[in-house]
């Protein structure tokens, strides 16, 4: 019987004598054993204990042999739908009651005298098929999750006919079929996971999953558990096994969101992992192997990246085999137009407003202004519109941020990164009265990128 059996057992039989001899058996090679003589107690044991696996005899009244009494516990059982395994026990050539045990719910049967060896063999079997089908559904319910949290967009993020978007869909065509490791750089707002997932759509890995993972917003104490995970009980109030959202995105795509917030310690894991292409959970010892196509993002230059020392040379040539820059939208002025039609169709539909229209100056003011927070901010901006607006129709005031002097000459336009951060980040500020997740959700940051900007310039 392999170890650990991070198990309790639950074993019921009228007869004392088997009870001791079962808890001799298993006392050294599971978790917990419950021995109970009482059928009336099983149910009630099952909602307190939580078993794993429960053995039960079929007769427990003086001179019963049909099994009739244990084949209604088990239809009680089966009734309240517990996931719990079930080994029965029985006298030898009692078929049809076994048969009528499986239809119960029973996984497997154990004859009356038994071998210490059968019954192990037996007992380690229904306990691994329990944590077979605990993994099945976990993945079945993490991947619904992600699909429902990460719909399938088509070509939303791929809107515009300039033509740096024709060249970047071509750049996304080339690549997409290859396993071919992708590095996604652009600024904040420029849809950097549309691109990673029509890359994800586009693949041969289409029909598999497709995982996002924020780097920035993962505590770098829960960073194993949360990317590879972990055993039961591995950490204190772990009480099930967590899956990893690597091993979630086996066979498919693994989106890197924000990789340049990674620390060096996280880094060394992750690169590790992407050599091996294999994921130890916490608390275990037993390397699993992986399969996935990696896809990283940040708003960082490779240069930014690698100044200071602060991201690993020889982990960027693990995520970099092919670049993708995505432009910026004042690059593409003229996919605004074709922009903002969508998303006016897309929150009319939202709010109940389907024939609201747009005033003809709203364009030429919307091309003027330089969207610093790029595709995102004019997304939001087309729904507060939408939202916002009295008539039937969106004016340039509802669209065209009034906070921000639309720059139209070369001579003001300061194009310093640095303090245009700077003074989004001060606005963003004012404008949410100091709340952080609004301020940061606004920026289109994180909580954690928002405090080190913060920190950066020294606000």
């Amino acid at each position: 019987m392999e170890n650990p059996f991070d198990s309790t057992l639950l074993i019921l039989d009228d007869d004392k004598r088997i009870l001791e001899t079962m808890e001799l058996v298993f006392e050294d090679r599971v978790k917990k054993v419950i021995t109970i003589d009482n059928p009336d107690h099983v149910i009630p044991s099952i909602e307190k204990e939580n078993p794993d696996l429960l053995i039960m005899d079929m007769n427990y009244s003086k001179g019963s042999m049909d099994g009739k009494e244990g084949l209604e516990l088990l239809s009680d059982i089966h009734g309240k739908r517990y996931a719990l395994p079930i080994v029965v026990m029985t006298a030898y050539g009692e078929i049809d009651l076994v048969v009528n045990c499986m239809k119960f719910g029973a996984v497997d049967f154990i004859q009356k005298p038994w071998s210490n060896q059968r019954l192990l063999i037996t007992v380690s079997n229904a306990l691994k098929l329990k944590k077979s089908e605990v993994k099945v559904a976990t993945l079945v319910a993490e991947n619904k999750y992600y699909k429902e949290e990460q719909p399938s967009r088509g070509n939303q993020g791929m809107i515009g006919s300039s033509n740096a978007m024709m060249l970047l869909r071509d750049k996304i065509s080339r690549i997409a079929e290859s396993d071919a490791s992708v590095l996604i750089l652009g600024e904040n707002g420029t849809g950097k996971e549309l691109v990673a997932q029509a890359i994800h759509e586009e693949s041969l890995r289409k029909e598999s999953p497709f995982i996002k993972i924020d780097l920035g917003s993962i505590h770098e104490q829960l960073f194993e558990s949360e990317m590879f995970g972990a055993k039961k009980g591995s950490y204190t109030g772990l009480n099930e096994e967590k899956m990893g959202r690597i091993t979630l995105a086996d066979k498919g795509t693994l989106f890197l969101d924000e990789i340049g917030n990674l620390s060096l310690s996280m880094q060394a894991k992750m690169l590790s992992v992407l050599q091996n292409r294999e994921v130890i959970q916490v608390g275990s010892t037993k390397a699993v192997q992986i399969d996935v196509r990696l896809i990283s993002a940040t708003n960082l230059s490779v240069n930014q990246l690698l100044d200071g020392n602060k991201f690993r040379q020889d982990l960027l040539y693990r995520i970099n085999t092919v670049e993708i820059q995505v432009p910026s939208l004042r690059e593409r002025k003229e996919d605004i137009p074709e922009l903002i039609d969508f998303f006016k169709s897309q929150y009319g539909e939202k709010y109940g407003l389907p024939d609201i229209q747009i005033h003809q100056d709203v364009l030429k003011r919307a091309t003027e202004y330089n969207w610093p927070g790029n595709v995102r901010e004019l997304q939001h901006a087309v729904e507060r519109a939408v939202l916002m607006s009295t008539g039937s129709k969106i004016q340039a005031s509802d669209l065209v941020p009034r906070r921000v002097k639309n720059k139209t000459s070369e001579s003001d336009l300061d194009l310093n990164l640095d303090r245009m951060e700077k003074k989004l980040i001060e606005e963003a500020l004012q404008i949410h009265q100091g709340n952080m997740t609004r301020a940061s959700k606004e920026l289109g940051l994180t909580r954690a990128a928002l405090y080190r900007r913060l920190e950066k310039y020294g606000l």
